[in-house]
């Protein structure tokens, strides 16, 4: 019989794939549901604030280090074709996420990009840790290690 040890190391990794999210990242991305598209907790309105809020994702503006493996006007198809199915006739946080794995699959941001945010982010880290600012050091120093992390998906040995 495995050992709980064991059955979590078999696992380590399978949740954090490159082609999907994992809880975290969708977190990442409702925080920029929220605050720029649902601030009412109503959901999105129109189809157009979808295409905006798939631009965002293309863009990484989550800053999750992954975007949708789409083109931007593969992206704003789906926004046209998607059914808002809620009572309201808005699209909710609850069904966007669960579409995220379903309706398109993820892929790893550009390196070169992703470089770039995990410096700015370590940058910030020091600069808020030199000013005495140990809360939001803290937090950008997580931030640029999971993206870090996000460029290595693999075993522990």
């Amino acid at each position: 019989m495995p050992t709980k040890k064991k059955e979590n190391k078999d696992k380590f990794g399978s949740g954090n794939r490159e082609e999907a999210l994992d809880e975290w990242e969708k977190n990442m991305v409702k925080k920029v549901f929220r605050a720029d598209f649902d601030k009412d907790k109503q959901g999105i309105q129109s189809k157009d604030e979808l295409k905006r809020l798939m631009t965002k994702l293309l863009n990484d503006d989550c800053i999750i280090g992954k975007v949708p493996a789409l083109t931007e006007a593969e992206a704003h198809a789906i926004a046209d074709e998607w059914t808002f199915a809620s009572a309201n006739g808005r699209l909710t946080w609850f069904e966007f996420r669960d579409a995220l794995n379903q309706k398109w699959e993820w892929r790893l941001q550009d390196r070169e990009k992703l470089d770039e945010t995990v410096e700015q982010f370590f940058k910030l880290a020091y600069k808020y840790r030199m000013q005495g600012n140990d809360k939001d050091s803290k937090e950008y120093a997580a931030r640029a290690l999971r993206l870090q992390g996000a460029q290595t998906k693999t075993k522990p040995m």
